[in-house]
């Protein structure tokens, strides 16, 4: 394991600040099986849906995770 290798290194930043186990946010650390998929989508606005989940870290200790099993990019009109 290498420093820094404790991150999925793909995050969601949010549009509204949320509040997530009384910690403020405003992106989410994700993680998503699909890459290739995530590559595409890189930049772009998407609805994701999953399920939040906690992992903890040797050097960035305990943070949350939104698990995607959804997500669709939102196609301007």
């Amino acid at each position: 394991m290498a420093i820094g290798g404790e991150s999925t290194g793909w995050a969601i930043q949010l549009d509204h600040e949320i509040t997530i186990e009384g910690k403020h946010v405003s992106s989410l650390e994700i993680d998503y099986p699909k890459t290739k998929r995530l590559e595409k989508l890189e930049n772009k606005p998407v609805n994701a849906s999953g399920k939040i989940t906690h992992r903890h870290g040797v050097e960035s200790g305990e943070r949350v995770i939104l698990e995607v099993t959804w997500m669709k990019e939102i196609k301007p009109i």
